[in-house]
């Protein structure tokens, strides 16, 4: 059944990007480029090519196989693509309970402001027309492939207006795609991250807080809440005793226990997490 699942979301994913019809649909596009995603496509649904199509498909199998709990998002979503092959994946797993929000302003991106974003500066994609996808049409791409129904939740407006109030509990998987700024800055991520941007032209930034990293582990995957998190549990335990049991485990099982080279270096120091990232010693 897992392989008959992956192969309909395989075809899916070749319509979504038109490789399947490439020649046809857009003849003159090096099949190259819109498999890295490097090309504006006339015709798909989605620009992100088939290489980060492929690595959606490894993430969502994995959240569905092993029922990490939570639903899905997508920051950024242009024509739809990426989450038509979300609520897809939902549909072919038969799950009952997860939705899938599509986060965009459907109305292109701001104006750039380089004062307050720096990572603004000499990138101004506010007037190209052919980002500005309505919410309507976007709407109209999931019912072309029958998966528009509840399941599937606008969240119209810029992020920093409406990322932080959504009304979602849990994230099981996260997809960023939206304008490269620090607009970003004002949302707390909560769950794995699932993108190809290694691929991205511009710097990328996440929210670097370490709050947000115990925060989000706590509210993101159910991490125990009386820790106050993965990190406020290594200080609790202290990195000295959390390096030794690395060495211990990683002797007994295998290199997947290896002890990080960040944890060794502060384990030697006498560091903690939160003396050492938090905002506050930041500052100083």
């Amino acid at each position: 059944m897992r392989d008959l699942r992956l192969r309909y979301l395989d075809l899916l994913a070749g319509c979504l990007s038109r490789e399947l019809f490439l020649e046809l649909d857009e003849p003159g596009v090096d099949p190259a480029d819109r498999h890295e995603g490097r090309d504006w496509p006339a015709t798909a649904e989605t620009m992100i090519g088939r290489r980060r199509l492929d690595n959606l498909i490894d993430c969502l199998a994995t959240v569905l196989d092993d029922d990490i709990p939570g639903d899905v998002i997508e920051t950024g979503v242009w024509r739809g693509g990426a989450t038509i092959l979300m609520r897809a994946a939902l549909a072919a797993w038969e799950d009952p309970d997860r939705s899938v929000w599509v986060a965009d302003s459907f109305n292109g991106l701001p104006p750039p402001d380089a004062a307050a974003f720096p990572a603004d500066e000499g990138v101004d994609l506010s007037g190209i027309g052919t980002l500005a996808v309505s919410r309507a049409e976007v709407a109209s791409n999931f019912e072309r492939y029958g998966l528009l129904d509840d399941r599937v939740r606008f969240l119209e407006g810029w992020f920093a207006d409406t990322l932080s109030s959504a009304p979602i509990s849990r994230l099981a998987l996260i997809r960023l795609d939206g304008d490269p700024s620090d607009r970003y800055a004002d949302f707390a991520v909560a769950g794995p991250t699932c993108d190809s941007v290694d691929m991205l032209p511009f710097p990328f930034r996440l929210p670097e807080d370490i709050r947000e990293g115990d925060v989000g582990a706590i509210l993101g995957w159910g991490f125990a809440p009386w820790s106050g998190g993965p990190f406020g549990w290594l200080d609790i335990i202290g990195a000295e005793y959390a390096a030794e049991r690395c060495d211990q485990l990683a002797a007994k099982y295998g290199e997947r226990f290896k002890c990080p080279d960040l944890l060794r270096e502060m384990a030697e120091k006498g560091q903690s997490f939160y003396s050492r990232f938090a905002p506050e010693a930041k500052a100083a």
